[in-house]
C-alpha cells in the first residue's frame, strides 16, 4: 500500500515519526496532488480539490509493506478517533497521487477542521515553509507518545 505525505512526515525531516517511516517504509518518488496547505502552529493541514486547479501541494510517496502496522501508528499520531473519525484533526483518504511514474492510488492524511482564519503555505510546499522560518515546534518532541496511554504532545 502506498502513503504520500506533505509534512513532518515527509523523508529527511527532523521529525521521529519520519524517521519512523523511512524505517518501515520504502520511498517510491515525489509526487502533488491538487490542493491547499494550511499552517496549524507548527505543521501542516492538506484540504484537497479533487476536481482539479491550480494549486499543487508536493510531497513523498512511500510504499508501505506492513501497512496495518505502520498505519495504527500513523493514525494515532495524525489524532485520527477510531470511534468519532468526523471529529478527529485528520482523515485518511485513498486518493490519486501524481507521480514522475504516472498516477498512484495512495492513501493520504486531510485536514479535517475548519481553514477560517489559517494562512495559506505558499506553494504548498511545506518543507520550503518550514524551514524558511522559525518553527514554533520542537520536532524532537512534537506528538512525542501520542500512542502511549493517550498521552498526546508531550
Amino acid at each position: 500500500m502506498k502513503l504520500f505525505v506533505y509534512g513532518t512526515l515527509m523523508r529527511g525531516m527532523p521529525f521521529p515519526m519520519a524517521a519512523f517511516l523511512e524505517e518501515h517504509a520504502e520511498f517510491v518518488c515525489d509526487g502533488w496532488l491538487n490542493g491547499r496547505l494550511y499552517e496549524l502552529g507548527g505543521y501542516p493541514g492538506l484540504v484537497i480539490f479533487p476536481e482539479g486547479g491550480s494549486n499543487r501541494v508536493t510531497g513523498h510517496v512511500f510504499e508501505m509493506a506492513d501497512s496495518d502496522v505502520v498505519l495504527t501508528k500513523l493514525d494515532a499520531y495524525e489524532m485520527i478517533d477510531p470511534v468519532e473519525p468526523e471529529k478527529s484533526e485528520y482523515l485518511r483518504v485513498q486518493m490519486p497521487v501524481n507521480t514522475g511514474l504516472g498516477i498512484l492510488d495512495c492513501a493520504v492524511y486531510v485536514y479535517n477542521q475548519s481553514v477560517e482564519g489559517l494562512t495559506e503555505i505558499p506553494e504548498g510546499d511545506w518543507r520550503a515553509w518550514f524551514y524558511s522560518r522559525e518553527s514554533p515546534v520542537d520536532p524532537g518532541r512534537f506528538r512525542v507518545g501520542v500512542f502511549e496511554k493517550g498521552k498526546g504532545n508531550t
